[in-house]
């Protein structure tokens, strides 16, 4: 029962998808747009340059315009069979593209030519010189010529003509023009000798059938003079006659019926014997109206004589009177009395002139009953006869009605052509078309193409199109990453935080670059930082001690920097935080604490001094730093040791958190060996060139040791317009050669660690003011 809703619910999500997707190509269409528009801004400049060389360099075209009102003067022409005739008069209702059919035909610009001379013209003789023949010109001239109608509904014809001379547009506009009026005007002289030709032919061949139609309606009355004519009610005299006795039928028909009931009564009736009550019935049937008549007028309609009637009336009284007295003498007198038999010699007397009644009425019934028959016979024998007539009366009522119709068309049609005939204006306008120059060509052609708005336009489209399609060609073959969500996208990690990029200070001190949180803590850089350090606790709130690890994919992300700020920002929230420079190839945070590195963590792993020897403090209040020490030429080895991973359970119970600053994964091994040993591994990645690839292996390198990945922090955009407000930069770059290798430099051991610190800053800042957040 509940397909139908679910149905929908599916529609509808779809429809939802289908739209979301929509509006995330259009979104996704405007951000390639604004990240490569100076793809798009190059092609469209390039299809200016190209449309303005093109307008330079195309002939003009010039254009006149006239037009023509066209109308047709044709009233509604008469056939013989008083329909418009289709064929000789009547014009189709689209005459104007008929006209515009006339224009355009060689006929026409052949008289034009003639008329104008067009074949002096310049642009012509160039024509005829390259060797075109007359039939050429006229075709040339018809190519660059349109006729249409101005307007939907309007009877306006434009004619324009476009050629490469001013001046000879105008001629052979107007050339046009002129040889179209010769052919109006010759057109209709020819029209006014064809309708006088007709009207005189259908006025002879009207009057030929007018008189055949007079006379045979003539004919047709005189045959039958009676048979139009009409009674009062609008029936024929024959109609009438069929009615009289189509009623007398009927009362004959009814008459028949109640002597037939009434005789079929008196036979059926029961025998008088000594019952004076049947005597009374039987009385009663005597006659068909078994009514008593009031007079002799009565008696005669009913077809009796009063006498008759009267006696009936006495009898019926004298039987009423020996009823009541047979009642009274069975109760005075017994049945022997002389009374009681004189009573009954009076009513055998009655009985048998009721018997004798009754005969004799029933006798006269049958005869009456014959003959209404034979009258009834008589009068439907009439009734068909007077029906056939009438049939007959039919058809030569139809031959009048034909008669009669056919001699009023023909008195219409002779009466309206003689009205035509009459009319001096008809003849000279029939049938014809005018045509009215409303807007004449008196000017040279104006330039009409290649006009300087539609190119620029067409330029300004082609360049946007192919400037899209090169920005979408160097957005997929483009390996860095564009935006945070594809970076969660590709990698698969969340976004711990944006790191905008650094700017040197007034003084230009790299010092203050490098340790933001500290030296600008209310800065965009250090509340960068601290929404880092937030997550982070989160991740860590089950952990008691961790170690963290920072590393990136590739050099130039800028993972030392982010190092020294988070644990700076550790160390604010009074926290005792550990900061270990495991990058043993370039180390990078004696430089950002301006600390020496003459004994540090490659000291430590080699036994050659304790953890409480290495760790030195830092300006940041909370903050120790074991710096990487001498380059040793081994570090994997070092950082592989058991001595690496005792001393980090040392710092672990020492500190409160221990921040790890490791070499690039791609680079070296040494990020991996690591990460087996901390509790979390935070990735730095920097937007750069083909920085995609590198980031995806680096995160496929440290999960593949089993390292947790926490997250990735998106390190030096630029405040722009991308994604979440910022907007990656591409000229970010370290300050000093990052070459990972085995350093010889310091191999002795003997250097002075701040020293050196000192010359790697003043490297940094020759080759780049924003080099100290780049390591």
């Amino acid at each position: 029962m509940m397909t139908a809703p679910v149905s929908r619910n599916i529609d509808d999500i779809e429809v939802g998808e289908a739209r979301h997707d929509a509006a995330q190509f259009l979104f996704d269409l405007f951000r390639i747009g604004r990240r490569r528009k100076h793809h798009i801004l190059g092609s469209v400049i390039c299809s200016l340059v190209l449309g303005g060389l093109y307008l330079v360099q195309a002939t003009p075209i010039y254009r006149v315009t006239s037009r023509l009102l066209i109308e047709e003067k044709n009233p509604a022409p008469i056939s013989f069979d008083g329909r418009v005739s289709p064929d000789r008069l009547a014009i189709t209702n689209d005459y104007l593209s008929t006209q515009a059919t006339v224009i355009r035909s060689p006929v026409i610009i052949q008289k034009a030519c003639e008329l104008g001379n067009l074949l002096a013209l310049p642009s012509v003789k160039r024509l005829i010189a390259e060797g075109a023949r007359p039939e050429g010109v006229i075709a040339a001239i018809l190519d660059n010529l349109s006729v249409a109608r101005d307007t939907k509904g309007a009877r306006v014809l434009r004619l324009t003509y476009d050629g490469t001379d001013r001046d000879d547009c105008l001629k052979i506009v107007n050339a046009i023009v002129e040889s179209y009026q010769t052919f109006i005007a010759e057109t209709n002289k020819d029209t006014k000798v064809e309708v006088a030709t007709l009207l005189k032919e259908a006025r002879d061949q009207l009057a030929i059938e007018k008189r055949d139609a007079e006379a045979k309606f003539e004919r047709l009355y005189e045959e039958n003079p009676l048979a139009d004519a009409k009674t009062s009610n609008g029936l024929s005299m024959a109609m009438n006659r069929l009615a009289n006795l189509e009623a007398a039928l009927h009362d004959a028909t009814v008459k028949r019926i109640r002597l037939e009931s009434h005789v079929e009564a008196l036979e059926s009736a029961p025998p008088v014997d000594d019952d004076l009550s049947n005597l009374v019935g039987t009385q009663q049937l005597w006659d068909p109206s078994s009514e008593l008549l009031s007079s002799p007028v009565d008696a005669a309609n009913r077809g009796s004589s009063y006498e008759d009637q009267m006696l009936r009336v006495r009898f019926f009284e004298k039987v009423l009177t020996m009823m009541v007295e047979e009642q009274e003498f069975d109760l005075q007198y017994k049945r022997t009395s002389p009374a009681v038999e004189q009573r009954n010699r009076e009513i055998a007397a009655m009985r048998r002139f009721g018997e004798a009644r009754t005969a004799l009425e029933l006798r006269r019934l049958r005869t009456s009953l014959e003959s209404q028959r034979k009258e009834e016979e008589g009068l439907l024998k009439e009734v068909e006869r007077e029906r056939e007539v009438i049939a007959g009366a039919a058809k030569l009522d139809h031959k009048f009605a034909e008669a009669r119709e056919e001699r009023n068309r023909v008195r219409q049609l002779w009466d309206a052509t003689l009205n035509q005939l009459g009319q001096v204006q008809f003849t000279e306008n029939y049938g014809t078309i005018t045509m009215t120059v409303i807007e004449p060509a008196t000017r040279p052609g104006k330039r009409y193409r290649p006009s300087l708005v539609v190119t620029l336009a067409v330029a300004v489209f082609l360049g946007c199109v192919a400037g899209f399609g090169l920005a979408y060609l160097a957005e997929i073959t483009d390996k860095s990453f564009r935006s945070p969500e594809e970076i969660k996208a590709v990698l698969g990690l969340p976004i711990m935080g944006h790191v905008p990029a650094l700017k040197p200070s007034e003084n230009g001190d790299a010092l203050d670059m490098g340790l933001r949180s500290f030296e600008a803590p209310r800065s965009i850089e250090a509340e960068a930082y601290r929404t880092i350090r937030t997550g982070l606790c989160f991740s860590f709130r089950s952990t008691k001690n961790p170690v963290l690890q920072v590393t990136s994919p590739a050099p130039g992300d800028g993972k030392s920097t982010l190092a020294a700020n988070l644990a700076t920002s550790l160390a604010q929230m009074n926290k005792r935080v550990l900061l270990i420079d495991a990058d043993l190839r370039k180390p990078r945070q004696h430089e950002i604490f301006d600390l020496s590195r003459e004994r540090g963590l490659s000291n430590l792993l080699a036994g050659e001094h304790t953890l409480g020897e290495t760790c030195v403090p830092t300006r940041v209040p909370g903050l120790d730093l074991i710096p990487c020490g001498l380059i040793p030429p081994n570090p994997a080895e070092l950082l592989s040791a058991l001595s690496f991973a005792s001393m980090l359970e040392q710092a672990r119970s020492a500190y409160d958190i221990v921040v790890i600053d490791t070499p690039p994964v791609l680079a070296v091994s040494d990020a991996t060996i690591v990460a087996a040993h901390t509790d979390g591994v935070l990735l730095v990645v920097r937007v750069s060139k083909n920085g995609r690839p590198a980031a995806v292996n680096a995160r496929e390198s440290l999960l593949s040791m089993g390292a947790r990945v926490l997250g990735v922090v998106v390190n030096a955009v630029m405040p722009g317009h991308d994604a979440y407000g910022y907007h990656y930069g591409d000229k970010y770059g370290y300050g000093y050669g990052y070459g990972y290798g085995y350093g010889h430099e310091e191999g002795n051991g003997n250097g002075n660690g701040r020293g050196e610190g000192r010359t790697a800053k003043s490297e940094s800042s020759a080759q780049g003011t924003e080099s100290p957040h780049a390591s």
